[in-house]
C-alpha cells in the first residue's frame, strides 16, 4: 500500500481542434508520475531521482473530463514544481490553451 495522492487544484479550458472548448486541470500529486512508471518497468537510469519540489509535490496537466476518482493519467506536456510555474508555462507555451477558471 502506498500513500500516493492526486488532486485537481486549478481548472481551465483549452480548445480541442482549435474549435471546441474542453476542460483541463492542474493536478497536484505527491509522487513523480513518470519516475514511478519507469521504475515499475525497470527503465530508470542509474542515480535517477523523482522530480518533486521541497514540499514533496509536483504538478501536471490533465486534459479532458476528469474520471470520477484518481488515478488520473496526466499529460507529459510538462513537470512543474509549483502552480504558478505550471500556469505561466501553460499560458505562454500551450497554443490551444484558452483560460483559467
Amino acid at each position: 500500500m502506498n500513500d500516493w495522492h492526486q488532486k485537481p487544484v486549478v481548472e481551465g479550458r483549452f480548445l480541442y481542434d482549435n474549435t471546441v472548448e474542453m476542460p483541463m486541470y492542474l493536478i497536484e500529486q505527491n509522487y513523480d508520475y513518470f519516475y514511478t512508471m519507469y521504475d515499475a518497468d525497470g527503465m530508470l537510469e542509474e542515480g535517477e531521482k523523482p522530480q518533486l519540489n521541497s514540499e514533496g509535490l509536483v504538478y501536471y496537466l490533465f486534459f479532458g473530463e476528469l474520471p470520477s476518482k484518481p488515478p488520473y493519467g496526466v499529460s507529459n506536456q510538462g513537470v512543474f514544481m509549483s502552480i504558478d510555474e505550471a500556469k505561466k508555462w501553460t499560458e505562454n507555451e500551450l497554443p490551444y490553451f484558452s483560460h483559467w477558471l
